[in-house]
């Protein structure tokens, strides 16, 4: 942040985090001594990394040296992991500084982030409904302006559904371009690294920093005129809420305002996808656990064990079968990928449920089916804010690309955040705090100048 010591971005994102989490409960660990710490170390330091002292939530299944990574479960909390992993090193050598460990669904296997050991993480635009999951802790935690940025992961859409039900960005980055190592896994053939931020020049920073990639400086430059942009119809827009249709469709038009040309595609394989890749990622998840599902099964929510269970009663031509249904599934992505540079949709189905209609929500997925379907091609995936419905809650709009077009995705988020006000609206909750004159505003970004 321009102009501004670690210590005093560190400082303020502590005490935001001590005014506002008991009620948001974003955070599983808050490390506010080591924080503060490494914070005066910077600045004593000399040498400025390009996030130098930006304040960084991670999330409870990625692994920080010395901190326990609990992945949400009680049986690990004396899991104390000797390195980082590969993308919070890469952060901490930009300058970030880790300030907690974030709120997280029990081994990142559901989609609520209603943590029985943690306590849940509750969505700031309205403290009785979820934010998604299973990062929805740190996509809280930059909503409600606790920290600028926060790492999550994402199976299925655990990075884009809470970006989308809280009103931030959420991306999804090309497969293994953010490193794996280092974090607890559910399906590994799935599980990505994912990012977190309330601006599109703040995330492009936040990749550059945790990929070594140069998506912020290609920004500046960026001119959407002229690309593709698919209308993803048909699946992608059944039984969706009326105001959420109307909200992307609105970005839709506002693309094709500043010269983008919108073409309807179709891919109808999209409705058989969560019944021909079930037996994958369950039974990749129960190899991933079985240990703590024969030692440790009272510990986990009757939804986690029962998926876990599930997954053990695969068998190897289900998985087979699973694996070949995908190769024809990215076919599919590759043909579509082929007429147009990018493809547009709902993030989720409906804006965030209370947490009484959380549980039936998931069954329905409506906040899953959107998501799921782009998890099983390498390219990248991004929730982008496109408005709010009638009670106030966001609304997210989903833009996918080829692998490597996260400078496109975000080039495109960055014309349309420029035609909106949407991401510098805050929760209600932030703004009530925000009139308390012993808190700092909230930061407007995190991002030095050239």
């Amino acid at each position: 942040m321009a102009g501004r010591s670690a210590a005093e971005q560190v400082d303020a994102s502590l005490r935001r985090i001590a005014a506002l989490d008991d009620r948001v409960g974003a955070f599983a660990t808050v490390l506010a001594d080591p924080a503060r710490a490494e914070a005066a170390e910077r600045d004593r330091g000399g040498a400025r990394g390009p996030l130098h002292g930006v304040p960084l939530g991670v999330k409870d299944n990625i692994d920080t040296v010395g901190v326990a990574t609990t992945a949400g479960v009680p049986y690990r909390a004396g899991c104390l992991p000797q390195r980082d992993a590969e993308a919070v090193a890469a952060l901490k050598r930009a300058g970030a500084v880790m300030v907690g460990k974030t709120t997280m669904h029990e081994l990142a296997f559901g989609g609520t982030s209603q943590n029985l050991y943690h306590g849940p993480a509750r969505n700031p635009w309205d403290l009785g409904r979820t934010p998604g999951g299973s990062s929805g802790g740190s996509a809280c935690a930059v909503a409600a302006a606790m920290v600028p940025l926060a790492l999550g992961t994402d199976t299925g859409g655990s990075v884009r559904i809470p970006a989308a039900l809280t009103g931030i960005y959420g991306l999804r980055p090309t497969r293994r371009l953010l490193g794996a190592r280092g974090v607890v896994p559910v399906a590994p053939s799935l599980d990505t690294v994912g990012l977190f931020a309330r601006t599109a020049a703040e995330l492009a920073a936040l990749l550059d920093g945790a990929a070594g990639t140069a998506t912020g400086p290609a920004l500046a430059g960026f001119e959407p005129a002229g690309l593709r942009v698919g209308i993803a119809g048909g699946f992608f827009r059944a039984g969706v809420d009326p105001e959420v249709l109307a909200a992307v469709d609105a970005l839709a038009e506002a693309l094709a305002g500043i010269g983008m040309q919108p073409i309807p595609v179709e891919l109808a394989a999209a409705e058989e996808l969560f019944e021909a890749t079930r037996a994958l990622l369950w039974s990749e998840a129960f190899a991933a656990h079985e240990g703590a599902l024969r030692d440790h099964a009272d510990a986990l929510p009757p939804r986690v064990r029962g998926r876990l269970e599930g997954g053990a009663a695969v068998s190897g031509a289900e998985y087979a079968r699973s694996r070949e249904w995908i190769r024809g599934w990215r076919r599919t992505v590759a043909a579509t990928l082929a007429e147009v540079d990018l493809v547009l949709s709902p993030t989720t189905g409906a804006t965030a449920p209370t947490v009484e209609e959380a549980e039936a929500v998931e069954d329905e997925r409506l906040l899953t089916r959107f998501t799921h379907p782009w998890s099983f091609d390498r390219g990248p995936s991004l929730s982008v804010p496109c408005g709010f419905d009638r009670r106030g809650l966001p609304i997210g709009a989903h833009l996918f690309g080829r692998p490597g077009a996260e400078a496109t995705l975000l080039g495109v988020a960055a014309a349309y955040e420029g035609l909106t006000d949407w991401t510098r609206r805050l929760p209600p909750l932030v703004e009530g705090a925000d009139h308390d004159p012993k808190l700092p505003p909230p930061d407007e970004t995190c991002i030095d100048p050239p």
